[in-house]
């Protein structure tokens, strides 16, 4: 229906004041009051739910995009951006650049062949070839085909059959099991020999002649074995005398020297020591191996107390690494990123200050 200009007497709340509904304005005329109103009601909130998926469409298109970024982004590896090859997800497998099951007939070394096959184009002929060769016949072309090294020279088929390239041998597949342990070339790394508490020498067996007696003996191999003593611990029992005086007659009594104090000495507490802290065991389990390898029980309480006196031994050199640290203008770098900061002032960015410079 065609739009007519609306009447003075009728209030459309419309834009441009034109009528578009589907009925002349007579029989709105003729419609009560309160119908009008009510449909007038409607025609707002019609404008304004416009409004609104105008509004909403807007910010589905906006959150789209942000979306298509953030999936690029997790796309992106050392291959693809300019991320460095230790930002690459380490449990996620390369993929082989020839397939499973697939031989490379490429012979080796001719790298533009490679390409070529890679790229999925022929190689360029030179200008030379293309003069000197004329187009062959359909026979001729189908001969080439399978001997394509005859298209160029005046050899025959039969002969250049012994110069085909060798095909290459099959990498092998990148997620195929390989066999544990040492692979063949690899440098050795034998036992270093420590000096030795007992020299065992052990003379060559009887000759096959019969003969027991050997002379000019000589080392010529060495090897060694480890082993803990039937008693790998060593208890020394303190007994402190007290005696009379032989000039005044006083009864004296000797005092324990500080380094039988604790009752246990600097090489044991250490052990007990590097067993809790460094490697962190329990104080149970310790107790358990001191008892069961070295015959000695040990309470928790003098556990801890060997513990704590390592920890105030130990305290001023922890103390002087930490000063050094913290006034050491370069410590440690990595690749972790530290982004820079902008400051209100002047807009640009500049390095964060770091916790330890604050004050």
């Amino acid at each position: 229906m065609q739009a007519t200009a609306v009447p003075e007497s009728i209030c459309i709340p419309c834009a441009d004041m034109r009528w578009t509904f589907p009925f002349p304005p007579c029989d709105w005329e003729r419609t009560p009051d309160s119908v009008r109103q009510h449909m007038l009601a409607l025609l707002r909130e019609r404008d304004t739910l416009a409004s609104s998926v105008i509004e909403l469409t807007t910010k589905v298109a906006q959150v789209e995009a942000a979306l298509e970024k953030a999936k690029a982004r997790l796309r992106q590896n050392s291959k693809n951006s300019s991320r460095p090859p230790s930002s690459d997800n380490p449990y996620r497998k390369k993929p082989s650049s020839t397939p499973a099951g697939k031989v490379d007939t490429t012979p080796l070394g001719d790298t533009a062949a490679q390409a070529n096959q890679t790229s999925g184009e022929k190689p360029p002929a030179t200008p030379s070839e293309d003069r000197g060769n004329p187009k062959p016949p359909a026979a001729q072309t189908l001969t080439d085909k399978a001997h394509p090294q005859n298209a160029s020279s005046e050899t025959p088929a039969a002969q250049d059959r012994t110069q085909l390239p060798t095909p290459a041998v099959a990498k092998p597949d990148a997620t195929a099991k390989k066999k544990p342990g040492a692979k063949p070339g690899h440098p050795g790394y034998s036992q270093k020999l420590l000096a030795p508490d007992v020299t065992l020498k052990i003379p060559p067996e009887p000759c096959s002649c019969g003969a027991e007696g050997f002379s000019n003996l000589a080392v010529y191999d060495e090897r060694q074995q480890f082993e803990l003593p039937e008693k790998p611990i060593l208890i020394t029992r303190i007994e402190l005398l007290k005696g009379c005086c032989d000039g005044c007659g006083k009864v004296s009594k000797a005092k324990l020297p500080p380094l039988y104090k604790t009752g246990y000495g600097p090489r044991f507490t250490a052990f007990v020591a590097e067993i809790v802290g460094m490697m962190g065991d329990s104080r149970t389990a310790l107790q358990a191996l001191l008892l069961s390898v070295f015959c000695v029980p040990v309470s928790l309480g003098a556990i801890q107390k060997m513990v704590d006196r390592t920890s105030q031994a130990i305290l001023p050199y922890y103390t002087a690494i930490a000063t050094l640290a913290r006034s050491a203008q370069i410590n440690h770098f990595d690749e972790t990123l530290w982004y820079l900061t902008k400051t209100a002032s002047t807009g640009s960015g500049s390095w964060p200050t770091p916790p330890w410079r604050s004050s």
